[in-house]
């Protein structure tokens, strides 16, 4: 007899990896299987097809996302379709698609979480001092810059 994994689970293995690439969470999955979430990273841990569906989608999410920061960090160019009224030679109307490129200018949120994320050594707002103190120690920042 087949187990309840083999019925219910396996089944769904393609919808478990278009819902892991839409960015849903191992809780909401489960919630979609109407599975609980402990039973679900159990299946997770006990099934390899399982684990692989799942990361191969959550990873196609995750460069998503981060293709879509580095556009907001960098700027970027999009196009907007628009529709405009044109006279034809009669005096009536008619209706036609226009486009026009719009620049995205870069986002500074998105700039300084890049940044942070990929050079944290050169910008984190965090001082890190290794090494020891022997007596006291006074310290004193003016004009700091990078």
């Amino acid at each position: 007899m087949a187990t309840k994994y083999e019925r219910y689970i396996l089944p769904r293995l393609k919808e478990i990896k278009l819902w892991a690439e839409q960015g849903a969470s191992q809780e909401e999955i489960a919630e979609k299987l109407k599975v609980a979430s402990s039973t679900f990273r159990k299946y997770r841990k006990e099934h390899p097809e399982l684990e692989e569906a799942f990361q191969i989608g959550d990873e196609a999410a995750v460069e998503e996302v981060e293709a879509a920061l580095f556009k907001a960090a960098t700027g970027h160019t999009v196009t907007i379709k628009k529709q405009i009224k044109v006279k034809d030679g009669d005096g009536s109307e008619h209706i036609e698609d226009a486009y026009e490129e719009q620049y995205i200018a870069p986002n500074p949120t998105a700039i300084t979480f890049f940044l942070k994320n990929k050079r944290p050594k050169l910008w984190n707002e965090k001082l890190t001092v290794d090494g020891e103190v022997q007596g006291g120690i006074d310290i004193s920042f003016t004009n700091l810059q990078r």
